[in-house]
């Protein structure tokens, strides 16, 4: 692998962690923002109880201040009813277990109103004082007021004709601290008042307070993420965007204030920086470590000059070029490279010194035409023996050569070269026997002894005398000699060094060459099996690692004994199929 596709692949590896580490980031603050949201849904729903509590108490106060003896007994109209409606309120306010200087409280004799928040006294036109004189009138009133103090849950009861009673329960600090601790959401009570209400510090208030109080219930997003500590250094979050805070404004009726729910992301998103850091210091070294390889990595082995020279002139036509030999996938190479130049030097010398007719075997004699009259073919002075002219005496056959290969068959009068036409019609009827096969050095075996059989008579074509002789048996017959080593009987005799080169080179690259010899029987049986099972495989997605056609062999002798011996069966059968989507062997004993 050179440089470049390490490189590559550093950078592949580095972009696909710093996407992935991005998408991470996103999912993590999205999921934090969701669990803010619902907890905000749930101090929403807390919030809704404690207005239920306040509104209980306040009604349970304002009941049993009414309830009063001194009240029922005080005229509505005189001056006595406000002292006894003062007292009966504050003993209610203690009776509830409530804290008379933080509440609300007050009475209304007609169009007149006193009510004291916190022990101040406020104004006839206050909102808390307006619901009393509407309650006098027969009207019960509950709900959220505002003074210039704060803000409270009031509740408004008549006690009896044209009088009315009122008690408030505030939302102050001790309030928000309670909430706090019950919900775990901080809560601020935004409204035009001296004294602001708040379970935050005062540092951490004005961004929540800023918030509009028509805002509505959806949560949102206020401020931006301070940045985390990651071993002792202030670390930004990375890849995405954060707020400080998930924020829910919650209306208190029509008394233009509100209540905002506030909970902080820092908690849920502790873990994300530092993994953001750590990340990117494994992506760091990762590059880090791949742009090193890549300047320390080479292309493999480097070509030889003196190999890329040879296989130029090899390629160029120049046989005679030899390769060096190096060790390695190379030396290989090189030695194959080597083999093939001396083959080819070899063909070549074939091609400039034989004749075309000791390379190949003569043609076939063409077919007569129809009709047309036998005519004897030509044939080559060393092959063409006619039968001798009459002579006095007959004589016996002799040989005429102890050289191998040069003698027909019995019967026969033509030499070992190129097989010969048939003869010319002869006065005397001569049998005739065609020459033998063309010569195949790989399949040569010596003739067997030659017997001449004894001449037949000769008849003269001139009339004459009737002409005989005593005719002597035939010798006996006289053994063909070994062929020599430097002589290939049949076609010509070579002699020369060069031949015997050319001879040997050609007949060791074709048995170098030469594939190896087919598989036959039970082997090639199983091997057929291996390639259907290893087709299987892939078809099926199981792949073909570490299967190879050793270990397979192994296990069919192995399972082919068992069942011999546990069937005593002649041979087992296997055969390749699909078993729940994977392959499988089954194997079948034939008896």
């Amino acid at each position: 692998m050179n440089r470049l596709k390490i490189w590559v692949l550093t950078l592949l590896a580095v972009g696909a962690g710093l996407a992935g580490l991005f998408f991470l980031t996103g999912n993590a603050v999205e999921r934090a923002q969701a669990e803010q949201d619902a907890r905000l849904s749930a101090a929403a729903a807390h919030l809704d109880a404690r207005v239920q509590l306040l509104s209980r108490q306040a009604t349970e106060v304002a009941e049993a201040a009414a309830r009063a003896d001194a009240v029922k007994a005080a005229p509505p109209d005189g001056a006595g009813f406000g002292l006894a409606a003062q007292a009966a309120l504050e003993a209610a306010l203690k009776g509830a277990g409530l804290d008379a200087s933080r509440a609300l409280a007050g009475y209304a004799q007609g169009q007149t109103a006193r009510v004291d928040a916190a022990g101040k006294p406020l104004d006839p036109k206050d909102p808390p004082a307006q619901r009393a004189v509407e309650a006098a009138a027969g009207t019960a009133q509950k709900g959220f007021v505002r003074t210039a103090d704060g803000v409270w849950y009031a509740v408004a009861l008549p006690a009896g004709p044209g009088a009315a009673l009122v008690v408030g329960l505030p939302l102050d600090a001790a309030f928000a601290k309670a909430f706090r601790a019950e919900s775990g959401a901080e809560l601020l009570v935004s409204a035009d008042v001296k004294r602001t209400v708040s379970s935050l510090p005062a540092a951490e208030s004005p961004q929540l307070f800023a918030l509009p109080r028509t805002a509505g219930a959806a949560p949102t997003g206020v401020g931006r993420l301070a940045p985390a500590q990651v071993a002792g250094v202030p670390a930004p979050l990375l890849l995405a965007s954060a707020p400080a805070w998930r924020a829910r404004v919650e209306k208190l009726g029509a008394s233009g204030a509100a209540v905002v729910l506030a909970v902080p992301t820092a908690p849920a998103l502790s873990g994300l920086v530092p993994f953001q850091y750590a990340a990117l210091v494994a992506l760091a070294l990762l590059l880090l470590v791949g742009l090193v390889l890549g300047a320390t990595a080479h292309d493999g082995p480097r070509m030889p000059r003196d190999l890329l020279a040879a296989a130029e002139k090899v390629g160029q036509g120049d046989y005679t070029a030899r390769a060096p030999i190096v060790s390695g996938p190379l030396g290989t190479v090189a030695q194959a490279m080597n083999r093939a130049s001396q083959a080819a030097l070899a063909m070549q010398a074939i091609s400039r010194e034989e004749p075309p007719s000791q390379l190949a075997p003569a043609p076939p004699p063409a077919p007569a035409r129809p009709g047309a009259a036998e005519e004897p073919a030509p044939q080559p002075p060393a092959a063409s023996v006619l039968p001798p002219e009459p002579a006095p005496a007959a004589a016996p056959f002799a040989p005429e050569s102890p050289e191998p290969g040069l003698f027909a068959e019995p019967g026969s009068h033509a030499a070992a070269a190129p097989p010969p036409p048939e003869p010319p019609p002869a006065p005397a009827a001569v049998p005739y026997e065609p020459a033998p096969a063309p010569y195949r050095p790989a399949a040569f075996e010596p003739p067997p002894p030659y017997e001449p059989p004894a001449p037949p008579p000769y008849e003269a074509s001139a009339p004459s005398a009737p002409w005989s002789a005593p005719v002597e048996p035939a010798p006996e017959a006289v053994p063909l000699p070994p062929p020599r080593a430097d002589t290939i009987t049949g076609a010509t005799n070579l002699t020369t060094p060069t031949r015997e080169l050319m001879l040997q080179g050609m007949a060791a690259a074709a048995e170098q060459s030469a594939p190896p010899p087919a598989p036959t029987g039970e082997e090639a049986a199983w091997r057929d099996v291996f390639s259907h099972f290893l087709d299987a495989r892939t078809r099926s997605g199981e792949g073909t690692a570490g299967l190879t056609w050793e270990k397979f062999q192994a296990k069919l002798q192995k399972n082919k004994e068992q069942l011999q011996q546990k069937y005593g069966c002649r041979d087992v059968r296997f055969s390749v199929y699909l078993k729940e989507g994977r392959a499988a062997l089954k194997a079948t004993p034939v008896k």
